[in-house]
């Protein structure tokens, strides 16, 4: 029985951790929209992949700054995402007894976070490679940023969440 909430807790905190992240992306962009033109969707749905670089590449040009809207914005989103699955891993074991991983749940919302960066970047909205690189970089250190601030590279021994006898406890 143990198992199964285990289970059930790490896909919770995987989606609210996406959920979570999704909202500080948006965010990041609805700061940015003031600043930039808006994205031709319906453009760039009806368009083959071709013309979709070509469309991107005239709104590039006529929008320098859209590119750190995407780049920032999908960092944040990353950074608020495995925090929060750290930190919550971390609220939840206070006591050192649930069993798994710190890192399983910040694994599967990066993972899942680069590859939907790497397909919007790619496929969806087609930024060209440079900018898929420096984007899939900067989320990758913002996840692991996101790790740190979560408490996901302190060292939490047995021994030391073990009750001390020499802490008064009233």
């Amino acid at each position: 029985m143990k198992a199964i909430f285990r289970v059930i807790r790490n896909i919770t905190i995987v989606i609210l951790g996406l959920f979570l992240a999704g909202i500080a992306t948006s965010g990041v962009h609805a700061v940015f929209n003031g600043f930039i033109d808006p994205l031709p969707m319906e453009d760039l749905s009806l368009a083959s992949w071709a013309e979709k670089v070509a469309i991107m590449e005239q709104f590039m040009k006529d929008n320098p700054r859209a590119i750190y809207s995407a780049v920032l914005g999908h960092g944040f989103g990353a950074l608020v995402g495995t925090w929060f699955a750290v930190w919550s891993f971390h609220s939840f074991n206070k006591r050192g007894t649930m069993r798994g991983y710190r890192w399983s749940a910040a694994v599967v919302i990066g993972g899942l976070w680069l590859a939907a960066d790497l397909q919007m970047d790619l496929i969806e909205i087609p930024v060209g490679p440079m900018w898929t690189g420096v984007d899939v970089a900067f989320t990758t250190i913002m996840i692991l940023v996101g790790y740190a601030l979560g408490g996901g590279f302190t060292r939490r021994s047995m021994a030391a969440l073990a009750p001390r006898e020499d802490v008064y406890r009233g």
